[in-house]
């Protein structure tokens, strides 16, 4: 249960931080910002999706 939340929660943050660089103010501070944001929310996927994979394993 708690890898499905957060794979979902990893998803989220993900495409926000995606459309955020998109749509998102493109100023120096927030560009710096969004890229370490962008960075740690796909190693967040990456490392929720280990551990749902371990998750399902473990059943």
């Amino acid at each position: 249960m708690l890898g499905i939340a957060l794979v979902l929660f990893a998803i989220m943050s993900f495409t926000f931080s995606y459309h955020w660089r998109r749509f998102g103010i493109q100023t120096a501070f927030f560009c710096k910002m969004n890229r370490i944001y962008f960075i740690v929310s796909g190693s967040l996927a990456i490392l929720s999706i280990l551990l749902f994979v371990a998750v399902i394993k473990s059943m």
